[in-house]
């Protein structure tokens, strides 16, 4: 199986966990009646990479919806910030494979000890993180051999569904989320099957690049984070990852004919910074991949535009983040790798 493979199953994977939750959705249903009898001050979300970088989808959202949520890092959770759980603190545990070591000692060291209230989300029933937690969420991903792709863009749709849950929407809601994940998994198909011209050209623009700086706000900071974690553990390729705002406190300085950036702009709030960095860049030589939902075109001669009819911005992270694992594939197919081999990482 090689990272194209992957690449390529992920609408169909997401169709699948659509099926699970919204049709046959016997254990995923009993969960949602569970849940409904809860009430929570705040949700903490808590992974390791690619779980991490979907969880900030998730936590942004309930932030948006007046609930208290934050997505951390398991390492540094476990260590240092387990004191702000409470009795009304739901604790979501995140790891796709259910081996991340941070994630299941913190289940092991505190969850089995101390009263909390503890969801997972994972890929299979048999794994060990499964054993713990009141509430069980799987991704439905099936088996994966390289570096995440499907695993992470169901588990970011497998936390917006919790999240739902959690912002106590109603079933006219949830109905909408169905429709909004069924067009997000035909969008990634499009991409797929259609974007070749334009990400052969964006490849050739940055091939002979040393590094890559992704930014991105809102939901689309998952996007960015994700990114840079794909081009350097996928595609060995230096990277970087900025909010909007960030980017321009520090980063900017780096800005030559040299630079190169990908600019994640679904987010309407963050236009405005958005375009001061494709300014920035674009009179000063630099290079950015634009992946984009506005037809405004740029006249820099080193902005490459890719634009994707979607307007949910909640749902962004699912389609905007394939273009760039087929911008990584082929880069990594240019200095004769096999994209998304891992040496040193353990899924």
């Amino acid at each position: 199986m090689q990272y194209i493979d992957e690449i390529k199953q992920q609408p169909e994977a997401l169709r699948d966990l659509t099926r699970h939750y919204f049709i046959d959705s016997g254990r995923e249903r009993a969960m949602r009646e569970t849940l409904k009898k809860e009430a929570f001050d705040q949700v903490i979300f808590v992974g390791m990479g690619s779980s991490l970088y979907a969880a900030y989808t998730a936590a942004g959202f309930l932030r948006e919806k007046g609930v208290r949520a934050f997505a951390m890092e398991c390492g540094e959770f476990l260590y240092h910030d387990a004191g702000i759980v409470d009795e009304r603190t739901l604790v979501v545990a995140v790891s796709q494979s259910g081996k991340s070591p941070e994630v299941v000692g913190m289940c092991r060291e505190y969850a089995a000890k101390k009263d909390w209230k503890l969801a997972i989300v994972t890929n299979y029933p048999e794994n060990t993180l499964y054993q713990y937690g009141q509430y069980k969420f799987l991704i439905y991903a099936g088996e994966e051999f390289t570096t995440a792709s499907k695993t992470y863009t169901n588990t970011i749709a497998a936390l917006l569904y919790l999240s739902c849950l959690l912002a106590d929407w109603d079933e006219s809601a949830f109905q909408n989320l169905y429709r909004d994940l069924l067009d997000a998994a035909d969008k990634m198909e499009e991409l797929i099957e259609s974007s070749v011209p334009e990400i052969e050209s964006m490849c050739e623009s940055v091939k002979e690049r040393s590094a890559i700086y992704a930014v991105g706000s809102g939901p689309s900071y998952s996007s960015a984070s994700y990114a840079e974690m794909i081009m350097e553990e996928a595609g060995k390729i230096y990277a970087s990852r900025f909010t909007c705002n960030q980017f321009l406190h520090g980063p900017v300085e780096l800005i030559n004919e040299s630079f190169c950036t990908v600019l994640f702009d679904f987010y309407e709030k963050s236009r405005p910074a958005v375009e001061k960095i494709i300014k920035l860049v674009g009179e000063n030589g630099g290079s950015i991949l634009l992946i984009t939902n506005r037809k405004e075109k740029y006249q820099y001669e080193k902005v490459h535009q890719l634009y994707i009819e979607f307007d949910n911005p909640c749902l962004s992270p699912l389609v905007e983040i394939i273009p760039v694992e087929l911008i990584v594939n082929q880069l990594g197919l240019y200095k004769g790798l096999k994209p998304g081999r891992l040496k040193w990482v353990e899924k």
